[in-house]
């Protein structure tokens, strides 16, 4: 069972950041499997909740995405106060949990390639001694001008690859503060 500790904003309104990515059926199979896999392999890690499992399932897309050109799950990843989150998370953990009561199913590996579970489990290793807390500050550190993005706001797996050091140009500011005038998430 997944013990949900983060609080993620009820469906927020999708915020123009980047391409926006629609899951196919595939891909949210696959999304549904990968939060089973790593829920098994972190069952009975206290340190292990759901902050850490949107991390986990962010930074196996982002380091899968940096080693091949594609992510693992296709999902949109918006910014929480917690950090990066997938926009299909709560539905999908809603889903699982009405289905798979009172314990989560083991998860059908064999809608990954073998580089997708080399990934994850290398992931998961990175993040095995981290808690909630440790998995969301390094979400913050990760993710480029993370103090400068509003909450909700879609942000690309391929931007989540910037280092934290990467400052936007000018050209760059003035564009995204244009983009937040031309919406009602930027008021």
């Amino acid at each position: 069972r997944i013990e949900r500790s983060t609080k993620v904003d009820s469906e927020p309104k999708p915020q123009p950041f980047g391409r926006s990515l629609v899951m196919s059926n595939l891909k949210l199979k696959k999304f549904k499997e990968l939060i089973l896999y790593i829920s098994g392999k972190c069952e009975g890690d206290i340190k292990f909740g759901s902050t850490k499992l949107n991390k986990i399932v962010a930074f196996a897309d982002m380091v899968h995405f940096l080693k091949t050109g594609q992510s693992i799950t296709n999902a949109s990843y918006m910014k929480q106060p917690l950090g990066v989150v997938a926009r299909e998370m709560k539905l999908t953990l809603d889903e699982l949990e009405a289905t798979s009561q009172p314990a989560l199913r083991p998860a059908n590996v064999d809608v990954f390639e073998a580089s997708e579970i080399a990934t994850v489990d290398e992931v998961l290793e990175g993040m095995r001694r981290h808690n909630n807390s440790d998995a969301s500050s390094i979400s913050h550190y990760v993710t480029p001008n993370w103090d400068f993005l509003p909450v909700g706001v879609e942000i690309p797996v391929s931007a989540l690859l910037y280092p934290r050091e990467y400052k936007l140009s000018t050209e760059e500011v003035s564009h995204f503060k244009q983009l937040l005038r031309e919406t009602d998430w930027g008021k």
